[in-house]
């Protein structure tokens, strides 16, 4: 062993079953717990934070990432959203590996 400090402690239930010849190779490892345990220390939640909601990337041009303009939809997969033409024509290198229609 690394240390002897849990050797021969909390054997009794060995030393009753077994007697001493077992219990002096028996050593206590600590082994802490991932998680607080309800029981024998308090959990604190976590405060909320002061960080603004995400807005959705749906909402957003995938070119430019204009947003509050009215978006047309990719005409073959229908999952992309461009605010223009040429936001759509500059985009479609990128977005044709991804694009599938559905």
């Amino acid at each position: 062993p690394w240390c002897s400090c849990g050797m021969g402690v909390g054997t009794e239930v060995l030393r009753g079953r077994y007697g001493n010849v077992t219990a002096k190779y028996a050593t206590r490892a600590a082994i802490s717990p991932l998680f607080a345990v309800p029981y024998l220390e308090g959990v604190r939640m976590m405060k909320p934070t002061d960080v603004p909601p995400v807005e959705p990337a749906l909402v957003r041009c995938a070119a430019c990432g204009k947003g509050g303009v009215p978006l047309s939809r990719c005409s073959k997969c229908k999952a992309i959203k461009y605010c223009s033409k040429d936001c759509q024509v500059t985009h479609w290198k990128i977005h044709k590996r991804s694009c599938t229609s559905t």
